[in-house]
């Protein structure tokens, strides 16, 4: 049934991971080298950390509240949970590309998969400063996620978590302390001292390179808060689990 679709070999070419782009006929220098795998590996991220969510912000914390998971929530039940699931989206997130791909099921028929086509997808999402910002916030999740998991525990269960938290991060810098900043930045500004002379020194470097108070405090505030609240959970989960277990 695939030579029923037309130019089904043409379209799967144009996505494949290996193909090199034709620097003759692009000159953007943000064009990345293998165009197929940029769109492929877009489409399984996505798919991924919606499975990660899913596994570590709802599966986890629900079998965990009724009792039928054992373990601390933060470092035994989100990675049982999240590491499956955020498997799982990213092979299906490829799989679903393929099939878009065969099925000729994209924006514009008419278009196609094409090469090009292919090619401005894969420059649009390295251009995408939302998207690759989002993208650092989850990778920097998984990577200290990662490096703090417990010896013994599942690389991939801490990758999901991170992941979730890289996320809720990215969600709490650009979504709730730009508001903050809205709403509350231009009363702040009010009470700041209109010399420099009469601003007081912070730390070694003096007034010139201090950033704005409120910016030091939607910075700085949040990171010691998220972490406490995170390692107090943790210990708060290892606790319950300890006494389901000696419950039952």
């Amino acid at each position: 049934w695939l030579k029923s679709v037309p130019d089904v070999n043409e379209r799967l070419a144009a996505i494949n991971p290996r193909r090199r782009v034709d620097r003759s006929k692009s000159s953007d220098p943000n064009m990345p080298e293998f165009p197929g795998a940029v769109f492929l590996h877009h489409l399984g991220w996505k798919t991924a950390q919606v499975g990660a969510w899913v596994g570590c912000g709802v599966l986890a914390p629900w079998s965990w509240l009724k009792g039928s998971s054992k373990g601390p929530l933060f470092s035994s039940v989100m990675p049982r949970y999240g590491a499956p699931l955020m498997a799982a989206g990213y092979v299906g997130g490829i799989a679903y590309g393929y099939m878009m791909v065969i099925a000729n099921k994209g924006p514009d028929p008419k278009k196609g998969f094409s090469t090009e086509e292919v090619n401005a997808r894969a420059l649009q999402i390295v251009n995408n400063e939302t998207l690759q910002t989002k993208n650092d916030f989850v990778t920097s999740g998984m990577v200290g996620s990662m490096l703090s998991a417990p010896a013994g525990g599942g690389l991939l269960g801490a990758a999901a978590v991170g992941a979730s938290a890289g996320y809720l991060a990215y969600l709490f810098s650009y979504g709730t302390v730009p508001t903050l900043k809205s709403e509350y930045w231009d009363e702040i500004k009010k009470k700041i001292p209109a010399t420099p002379a009469e601003v007081p020194k912070l730390g070694w470097a003096g007034t010139a390179l201090q950033p704005p108070l409120m910016v030091q405090i939607c910075t700085v505030l949040p990171s010691i808060g998220l972490f406490f609240v995170l390692r107090g959970a943790k210990r708060v989960g290892g606790s319950a689990g300890r006494k389901v277990a000696m419950r039952q």
